[in-house]
């Protein structure tokens, strides 16, 4: 659809928390490095676990910009602190209206948060699937963001993973906090889900 407004969300994520800008490619990997650089002060990751650190980021980044994602956004603990929720977000936007982008008929319960009533799965992806390493808290969100006038607007999906899966009745209410907190850019705002 060129030509087409697709609306920004912008949130407002857990303390931590660092945005990777997935495009353009350049950029990209310049922050992923920028996230995983030895700290000027206090201790850092030895090398080769900064390195698998920087692979497996740079992995998912290339991946969410692949996928047409708007942002991803990562759990940046520095050694010298500590990082009260570790995980990630990735944050892509649809035309609402096309199949798919909706969520999925089963399994999916509605939120009420401050932006309204939001569909949301959450799920336990156990370390036994082949791209899991830790069994995995996974939560994702359909927001409707409705256009100006007869626009029907755009879906933002925003999917969450932490390997906090045991505090599951800790992590959801954060989630849904950030989820609150997304707005669109002008000519959209975000709104609940009205699936």
């Amino acid at each position: 659809m060129s030509g087409e407004h697709v609306p920004r969300v912008t949130l407002a994520l857990p303390r931590g928390w660092r945005r990777v800008p997935l495009r353009p490619d350049g950029v990209r990997r310049r922050a992923v490095d920028a996230l995983v650089a030895r700290p000027r002060r206090g201790p850092s990751l030895p090398g080769p676990a900064r390195e698998q650190v920087r692979s497996e980021l740079r992995r998912a980044a290339d991946t969410a910009a692949r996928g047409g994602a708007q942002e991803l956004a990562v759990a940046a603990p520095r050694p010298d602190r500590v990082c009260p929720l570790p995980g990630s977000l990735v944050v892509t936007v649809e035309p609402a209206g096309v199949p798919g982008t909706g969520p999925p008929p089963d399994g999916v319960e509605h939120a009420v948060v401050a932006a309204g009533r939001v569909a949301r799965r959450v799920a336990e992806r156990p370390a036994t699937a082949p791209d899991v390493a830790l069994p995995l808290l996974a939560v994702d969100y359909w927001v409707s963001l409705s256009g100006p006038d007869d626009d029907p607007g755009h879906v933002a999906v925003l999917a969450f993973a932490t390997p906090l899966v045991a505090l599951r009745a800790s992590v959801l209410p954060v989630f849904d906090a950030v989820v609150a907190s997304a707005r669109a850019s002008p000519g959209g705002r975000a709104g609940g889900w009205a699936g």
